[in-house]
């Protein structure tokens, strides 16, 4: 079931290595406490900068995901499905928010931020609750959903340490789509 990254890799299984890198050096940057609302210095602006990307990889890495995963038809698919893109959805659309609100100043942006961030939070939740009853998947990838919910919920450090290792772990799990 849990494959090395190998010469039959995937791009999702990259990209999705690459957010939970994104989300790991991001966590880093928190640490030093950077200024998001008002970036002024280099650091800020990596942290806003950082945010984005990570979030938008984190949506083209579980939008891979899902493509290369078979899940067979029943309750927990369709909430799997809905769950899936709302979390790409709203991933893609904070990332690329956040960057115009934080780094080029469309304060006006910030509304979507909230919206999204609650948008995020509930797709990760009900992807990572639907997969614990999806047969196809080892019992923990429900759990490393979850994982990247409530971390994400906790945007200091400490929680995008854990949405980054969680996207890591994903990264690993073999499709069953060819």
């Amino acid at each position: 079931m849990l494959t090395v990254l190998n010469q039959t890799t995937k791009p999702y299984r990259l990209i999705l290595a690459l957010a939970g890198l994104a989300w790991l050096a991001r966590a880093v940057i928190a640490l030093y406490r950077p200024d998001y609302w008002s970036p002024r210095a280099p650091l800020d602006y990596a942290a806003v900068i950082g945010t984005s990307v990570a979030l938008i990889l984190t949506a083209v890495g579980v939008w891979g995901f899902y493509q290369y995963h078979l899940v067979p038809p029943s309750r927990a698919q369709t909430v799997w499905r809905v769950g899936i893109f709302a979390t790409c959805l709203s991933a893609l659309t904070i990332g690329v928010s956040n960057f115009l609100e934080d780094a080029l100043r469309f304060k006006a942006l910030g509304n979507v931020w909230v919206v999204g961030a609650l948008a995020l939070f509930i797709g990760l939740l009900l992807a990572g609750i639907s997969a614990f009853w999806i047969k196809s998947f080892p019992p923990w990838v429900g759990g490393l959903f979850v994982i990247c919910a409530l971390g994400l919920f906790f945007t200091e450090a400490n929680g995008q340490f854990g949405t980054g290792l969680a996207l890591l772990a994903l990264s690993l799990l073999k499709g069953t789509h060819s």
